[in-house]
């Protein structure tokens, strides 16, 4: 199975650094979520990774940037049902299963013949003999 990436630690300097890396002006940078303006000592703000390290995103500082608070633990959120499914998928496919040959296979619930059809009088599934 595929680990995310290593988390490298987010010091003092290494926030700083890459918050003046997207500076446009004084102690001023727009929020990589929301594109805002995130001022430096006013708002509440984090370093967001830009693609997760658990979606096999680096822990590099080109991937990282400024983001508001509240935007960054909305983002972290929509993509944890992503990275979950991954984790699914990867863990699947390290057991050795394999995706369903046809649609059918794939979807659980009612499987109708092919030899059936719905009528809508009887409101009841009809079979149709093919033999004759």
């Amino acid at each position: 199975m595929t680990e995310p990436t290593p988390r490298r630690h987010m010091g003092r300097k290494r926030r700083q650094y890459i918050f003046t890396m997207h500076c446009i002006a004084d102690d001023v940078a727009p929020c990589c979520i929301c594109g805002e303006l995130i001022h430096r000592t006013n708002d509440r703000w984090i370093i967001e990774h830009l693609r997760a390290l658990g979606l096999l995103g680096e822990d590099s500082d080109g991937n990282c940037a400024p983001a508001h608070y509240l935007c960054g633990i909305a983002k972290t959120a929509r993509e944890a049902r992503t990275i979950a499914k991954a984790k699914r998928q990867a863990k699947a496919l390290a057991k050795g299963k394999t995706a369903p040959a046809s649609p059918a296979e794939s979807k659980p619930g009612f499987w109708k013949p092919d030899n059936a059809f719905w009528d809508w009088r009887k409101r009841r599934y009809v079979f149709v003999r093919r033999d004759r």
